[in-house]
């Protein structure tokens, strides 16, 4: 009985891994094409946000790749959709070690989406290779289009954000302009 059990609860646990993994890849696909038209399929509730002491008009985003919610901001020439996907509970100069798994999970779901597609380019960048990283535990996933129109670019960035005082996990895809 106990062998039967655990049996079951293995395949619901990599059914729901392979699920959510879906979802994600999906997700973030979806936002990816939206770039392509100022993200205006997505756009909905309008709100604001204060950054850097100014308010700043944003619409809630109908899609997400995390837990908590998407916006898309619309400033004519670069559009985007930006999305905090974890914050630290722990404040200081280090990520502490739980962040630091779930961007590496994040990141390597995020690779997997792009497993077999030529379309797209993907960089990992922190101070072991960029020269603006080093001396920081700054951390990023670059991602662009490999075309030479226009094209869309995302960054899934691990960062200190000095105002809040906290490290975060940042989902943010740029789009193309009007």
């Amino acid at each position: 009985m106990r062998k039967i059990l655990t049996t079951v609860l293995s395949v619901f646990i990599s059914f729901s891994f392979v699920f959510a993994q879906d979802d994600l890849c999906a997700n973030l696909k979806k936002i990816l094409t939206e770039g392509n038209t100022q993200f205006t399929s997505l756009r909905g509730e309008a709100t604001s946000k204060i950054i850097s002491g100014v308010q700043r008009p944003y619409y809630l985003s109908s899609v997400k790749v995390g837990n908590d919610k998407g916006y898309v901001y619309d400033n004519g020439e670069y559009p985007g959709y930006e999305e905090i996907i974890a914050v630290s509970t722990v404040k200081g100069d280090v990520p502490e070690a739980k962040l630091v798994q779930e961007f590496e999970s994040y990141k390597e779901k995020i690779k997997a989406c792009f497993a077999a597609n030529t379309e797209w380019k993907l960089i990992e960048k922190d101070k072991t290779n960029d020269l603006y990283l080093e001396d920081t535990n700054f951390r990023k996933l670059v991602g662009f289009e490999l075309k030479k129109a226009p094209k869309v670019k995302f960054e899934l960035y691990m960062y200190n954000n000095r105002v809040a005082g906290h490290w975060c996990i940042e989902l943010n895809v740029e789009g193309i302009g009007k």
